[in-house]
C-alpha cells in the first residue's frame, strides 16, 4: 500500500463518515461478493474516531481479525497496510445536511454496546451469497445478535440518525455506499 491517499484524506475523516473496501478479485470470498452485488464493495466500516494529534483514525468493523471476531475497533491506517496489492478503497463522507442531524451521543452508545460484543455472523455472509430463493427457507429471524459488516454500518448510521427506518438486516455493503447520504467518495488505497 502506498499511504499517499489515505494521507491526503486523513484531515477530511469524520465520525459516521464510512469506508469501503475491495479486496483483489483472486480473494474467493471478495471476489464473490464483489460478483454478487455487481462491482459493489467486499466489506464497509464506520469511522467512529477522525484523527487527532498524530493518532491514527479508528474504524468500527464487524469482521474476523485474528483471534477477535465482530464488531471490533481497529486503526484504519493499519487496516489498509493489511490489504493485499489490488485492493481499493474509498471514503464515503456525509454530507453536509445530514452531518447536522448526526447524534454523535448515539452513534458512540452504539459503538459501545456493541464493540467487542456482536459476533460476525458467517452464516448470514453465506446467506448474502446464495439465491433468495434459498435463503428464504433457511433464514432464521431469531438470530440477530450478530451482524455482517454491513449490517453493523447501517445499525451505526440509524443510531447516528444519518438515516432514518433503514432496516439494518437487508443491507449489503454495495447498498450502504448506495444511499442518498454521501459525498461523492474519495479514493483512499
Amino acid at each position: 500500500m502506498t499511504p499517499d491517499l489515505y494521507l491526503a484524506a486523513r484531515p477530511l475523516i469524520q465520525p459516521v463518515d464510512v469506508i469501503a473496501f475491495w479486496g483483489p478479485r483472486r480473494n474467493p470470498i471478495s471476489g464473490l461478493i464483489e460478483l454478487v452485488t455487481d462491482g459493489g464493495p467486499s466489506h464497509v466500516a464506520v469511522v467512529r474516531d477522525g484523527c487527532h494529534a498524530g493518532s491514527d483514525v479508528t474504524i468500527v468493523e464487524s469482521t474476523i481479525e485474528g483471534r477477535r471476531n465482530g464488531v471490533q475497533t481497529n486503526p484504519l491506517g493499519g487496516t489498509l497496510i493489511g490489504y493485499p496489492a489490488g485492493s481499493r478503497a474509498k471514503l464515503y463522507r456525509l454530507l453536509p445536511s445530514v452531518r447536522t442531524r448526526v447524534d454523535l451521543m448515539g452513534f458512540y452508545a452504539c459503538c459501545g454496546a456493541n464493540d467487542g460484543i456482536v459476533h460476525y455472523d458467517i452464516g448470514a455472509l453465506f446467506r448474502f451469497l446464495l439465491p433468495d430463493w434459498i435463503t428464504q427457507m433457511i433464514w432464521d429471524p431469531k438470530v440477530l445478535r450478530a451482524e455482517v459488516c454491513s449490517v453493523w454500518v447501517a445499525t451505526a448510521l440509524e443510531a447516528a440518525h444519518a438515516t432514518c427506518g433503514v432496516d439494518p438486516r437487508r443491507q449489503k455493503p454495495s447498498d450502504v455506499i448506495a444511499m442518498p447520504i454521501f459525498q461523492p467518495p474519495v479514493r483512499i488505497l
